[in-house]
């Protein structure tokens, strides 16, 4: 998962290049809102890839990512990617 933050131009632009840059693929857009300050200002970039401990965690997400990250089952629980997203943030 990925967050763009920022002026809704330039992550517009940004997201055009994701999408067109072959090194990415499965996109799936799980959101799109405006917000009034930024939530991962800190946060540039991070990698972390969800392990089984991982699960053991953090219960509550471990049946939206047991098999594998399932965009459909986590865009499907609203919030809940971006909650996972400022837990792993913390990680870091």
């Amino acid at each position: 998962m990925q967050v763009l933050e920022g002026e809704e131009t330039e992550i517009n632009e940004t997201y055009k290049r994701i999408c067109i840059d072959p090194r990415h693929h499965s996109i799936f857009l799980l959101s799109r809102e405006r917000i009034k300050e930024k939530q991962f200002s800190a946060w540039s970039m991070g990698f972390h890839r969800i392990t089984s401990a991982d699960t053991l965690t953090h219960p509550a997400y471990a049946n939206l990512c047991i098999n594998g990250f399932d965009t459909e089952k986590i865009g499907a629980v609203e919030g809940v990617a971006l909650a996972i997203l400022q837990e792993f943030s913390k990680i870091r």
